[in-house]
């Protein structure tokens, strides 16, 4: 019987990172373009099958996670927009899936897998707490449940899944919210997210990924649930 899909992806080529540490050393149009046959060998196809492998896993998830191998969906885009910042580097020189839930990728919370040039980054939660949003998860952690809710689903990220919670953005937790709460620090968040970085794995070149990644990404569920939920 021939095995699903979602087991049959073979990994990546292992070219694919002295393809990205030599884009790291030539980050330039005129290197890319003479070099954009590798980019749609090395990065482009494997990153799309293994998008669709995942899709059906990550589907089955709860919130169902959403997997589009197109670019500006699952895979992200190579190119940085640079028209606001000083580093001018026209290219990102890493490989960038997104398992997202909700509607729209990179909207909510959502899972990243990252291949780099020296390391693999993988993690989950949501960036960029403002306005109303931020309101409602100060609102949510004042309330106890809610707070003791979000630091399970914290531990079981970093426990389970190999990741650690990022450092918080704030000193202090807002005026008008008790420090002394239980979990009170997770005030001093404007962002909740999860990370690991590790030197690449022999897995993620063979046909092991897909089943050493998917209990990790299970790790991550009970935090994308919360974000949800209490953020939308």
């Amino acid at each position: 019987m021939a095995k699903p899909q979602s087991e049959t992806f073979p990994g990546f080529p292992r070219e694919l990172v002295g393809f990205l540490k030599e884009l790291r050393d030539n980050n330039d149009k005129t290197w890319f373009e003479a070099h954009r046959t590798d980019y749609e060998a090395l990065l482009v196809a494997p990153a799309q099958a293994f998008v669709a492998a995942m899709a059906g896993i990550v589907a089955a998830f709860e919130p169902p996670l959403g997997a589009d191998p197109r670019t500006n969906r699952s895979l992200r885009r190579i190119h940085r927009d640079t028209r606001f910042s000083a580093d001018k580097r026209p290219f990102h020189d890493q490989l960038h899936v997104i398992f997202w839930a909700g509607e729209r990728p990179n909207h909510g919370a959502g899972v990243h897998f990252v291949i780099g040039p020296d390391s693999l980054g993988f993690g989950a939660g949501q960036w960029g707490f403002e306005g109303e949003t931020l309101a409602r998860y100060r609102a949510a952690i004042a309330d106890e449940a809610s707070a003791a809710a979000l630091a399970a689903a914290i531990a079981t990220a970093e426990t389970d899944g190999g990741t650690r919670l990022d450092p918080p953005a704030l000193a202090r937790p807002p005026r008008g919210f008790d420090a002394s709460a239980p979990h009170g620090e997770l005030l001093r968040h404007k962002c909740v997210i999860v990370r690991s970085d590790e030197p690449h794995p022999d897995w993620l070149f063979d046909d092991r990924l897909v089943e050493t990644i998917t209990p990790r990404i299970a790790a991550m569920m009970p935090l994308i649930g919360w974000l949800t939920d209490e953020l939308g």
